[in-house]
C-alpha cells in the first residue's frame, strides 16, 4: 500500500488489471484505493468503479458452446458468466473453489447454452495444475486465431475473445488516458499476464512466473537484432507496406478468415512486435501484391503497383518524425523475390533520395540489407533431412543467399533466440505447421538463426569487417 500511495502521489495512474469478473474486482481496487479503470475478465471488459462500460469483448455464444462441449466430454468443470453471474450447470469442489476464491456466489442453471447469453465475457475451466498443463497446448492449438487461452493461476484455464486480452485493454486505457506506450508499465506472474508485459514500455515479470511471461519482461529475420536494439535501450520502429491479405491461411478456416485476413495479420504483426518490444508500428496502406507472376500484381492498390514517389513520400513522412540512427530493408532481390520485398527496397533508398535532394539537417548514420550469406545458406540445406530438401527443391519459393562478400555484418542474437521464434510463431496464419522450417530440430534452428547477417548500404562500418553490431560507431 505504501508504495501505491507513493506511485499516485507521484502523478502516476495505477490501474487494476486482473482475471477476475467486475464483481470480484471492485472490491480489491477498492481496498488498494484505485480509483481510476479496471480491466477485468482477462482484458474482455474495462469498467469504471462506477459499473460503466469503457470496453466489452465478449466470446460469441457458437464458440462459447465449442469450449462449453470440449469440457463435458472430458468431464471438467467450466463456468461461464452473465450479467456478472457466475453460472454453472453442477454444483461440484471446483465451482466452490473459484466461488470463494473470487468472491462470487454460485449460479446452478440446468444448461449453459440457453443461460449464458449471446457473449460471455470469459470461460474457466477449473481443475488440478497436472490437467491444464497438458490440455494448454491441445486447447491453444485447437482454437488458434479464434480464443486467446491461457491459465491465469496454476488450476484455472482461461478463455477469451481473440481479439481481447489485457494488452489489448492496456492499449485501449493508455489511448483514453493519452499515455504513449513507452511510458506504460505493467507486472504479473501469470501466463494471462504476458501480452501486457510484453506490449508495456517497461514490463516486470515476478520471479518464479512461467517462462513464456519471463520472456515477454524480457521475427523474423531481423527480430533478434530489434530485440537487441530494445535492450541496449535504443527506440524500434516497425514500418509494413501491406496487411498480407492474399497470402495462404494455415491453422484457421479459409472460408471465413480469407475476408478478414488483413485484420488477422495485422493482429498477428502486433502480437509479434510485442514479443520484439517494438515502441511503434505503422502501415504506409497498401495492398498485398501477392507472388511474383499473380494477378494480384496488377490491382491498382497493390504495393506493387503504388507510384515510387508516393510510397516514399509516406515513409519519408515517418522518418522525418523518428529521425533513425540505423535503417533496415530487403536487398534487391526481397530474399526470395518477394515483390513486396523488392518494392520496399525501392521505396526506402527513394525516401532517403528525396531527404538527400532536400537537404535535409539530419540522415541516417547506416542503412543496411537484410543478408543471408551464400555459404551459410548451402550448409543449412546440408542439414536437412532428405524429405525437407526435396521439399524446398519443388517449392516456388527459392532462396539462393547473398554473396559471401558483400555480408559486412553479423550479430550473433542468440540470447535472444527464443524470443525470435516466439514472435515467429505469433504468424499463425502464415505459419504451415507441416514445413520443414515449423518442424525443424531446436538446434538446427539455433545454428541457422542465431547470427543476424547484414550488407551495409550506406555510411561507414563502425570497426574492422564483419562488423558485429548494427550501432557500431553510431
Amino acid at each position: 500500500m505504501a508504495a501505491l500511495e507513493r506511485i499516485k502521489g507521484a502523478g502516476v495512474t495505477v490501474i487494476a488489471s486482473t482475471g477476475r469478473p467486475f464483481p470480484g474486482a471492485l472490491p480489491w481496487a477498492q481496498k488498494l484505493g484505485l480509483d481510476g479503470p479496471i480491466i477485468c475478465y482477462q482484458g474482455a471488459e474495462v469498467r469504471t468503479t462506477a459499473n460503466e462500460r469503457l470496453l466489452d469483448h465478449g466470446i460469441p455464444h457458437d464458440l462459447a458452446m465449442e469450449v462449453i462441449r470440449y469440457a463435458r466430454e472430458r468431464d471438467l468443470h467450466v463456468q461461464a458468466y452473465r450479467d456478472d453471474q457466475l453460472i454453472v450447470e453442477r454444483d461440484r469442489p471446483e465451482a466452490r473453489r473459484y466461488s470463494e476464491h473470487a468472491g462470487m456466489p454460485i449460479h446452478l442453471v440446468p444448461d449453459l447454452e440457453t443461460a449464458m447469453g449471446p457473449t460471455t465475457p470469459k470461460l474457466v475451466i477449473v481443475a488440478d495444475p497436472a490437467t491444464l498443463e497438458k490440455l494448454l497446448p491441445e486447447a491453444r492449438a485447437r482454437w488458434k486465431g479464434k480464443l486467446n487461452v491461457a491459465t491465469s493461476t496454476p488450476d484455472y484455464l482461461e478463455f477469451t475473445n481473440y481479439n481481447s486480452d489485457k494488452a489489448e485493454a492496456l492499449k485501449f486505457l493508455a489511448d483514453r488516458l493519452g499515455v504513449p506506450r513507452e511510458q506504460t508499465s505493467a507486472a504479473g506472474d501469470g501466463r494471462n499476464d504476458a501480452s501486457m508485459i510484453a506490449w508495456a514500455g517497461l514490463g516486470v515479470a515476478v520471479q518464479g512466473s512461467p517462462d513464456e511471461v519471463i520472456q515477454a519482461a524480457d521475427g523474423r529475420s531481423t527480430g533478434g537484432v530489434m530485440l537487441k536494439a530494445r535492450a541496449e535501450g535504443h527506440r524500434v520502429v516497425l514500418v509494413t507496406a501491406t496487411r498480407g491479405e492474399v497470402g495462404e491461411i494455415y491453422n484457421m478456416d479459409e472460408a471465413s478468415s480469407r475476408p478478414r485476413l488483413g485484420e488477422i495479420r495485422e493482429k498477428e504483426l502486433e502480437d509479434a512486435g510485442r514479443i520484439l518490444g517494438v515502441n511503434r508500428g505503422e502501415f504506409l496502406g497498401y495492398r498485398d501484391s501477392g507472388m511474383a507472376g499473380t494477378s494480384d500484381n496488377q490491382n491498382p492498390a497493390s504495393f506493387h503497383q503504388a507510384p515510387l514517389d508516393e510510397a516514399a513520400g509516406k515513409l519519408t513522412k515517418i522518418l522525418r518524425e523518428e529521425r533513425p540512427e540505423v535503417i533496415i530493408t530487403y536487398a534487391e532481390d526481397g530474399t526470395y523475390g518477394h515483390p513486396d520485398h523488392i518494392k520496399a527496397h525501392h521505396v526506402t533508398n527513394a525516401a532517403l533520395d528525396q531527404m538527400l535532394r532536400a537537404s535535409e539537417s539530419w540522415t541516417p548514420k547506416k542503412v543496411y540489407y537484410t543478408a543471408i550469406p551464400r555459404s551459410l545458406m548451402q550448409a543449412f540445406m546440408d542439414q536437412l533431412p532428405e524429405e525437407a530438401k526435396r521439399q524446398q527443391q519443388q517449392s516456388t519459393i527459392q532462396i539462393t543467399g547473398t554473396p559471401d562478400e558483400l555480408v559486412t555484418t553479423a550479430v550473433d542474437v542468440s540470447d535472444f533466440i527464443d524470443r525470435k521464434k516466439h514472435a515467429f510463431q505469433a504468424h499463425v496464419s502464415q505459419n504451415d505447421p507441416n514445413s520443414w522450417f515449423a518442424t525443424m530440430q531446436d538446434q538446427i534452428f539455433r545454428v541457422a538463426f542465431g547470427t543476424e547477417h547484414y550488407q551495409l548500404a550506406r555510411g561507414k562500418p563502425g570497426m574492422a569487417l564483419p562488423e558485429d553490431d548494427l550501432f557500431a560507431g553510431v
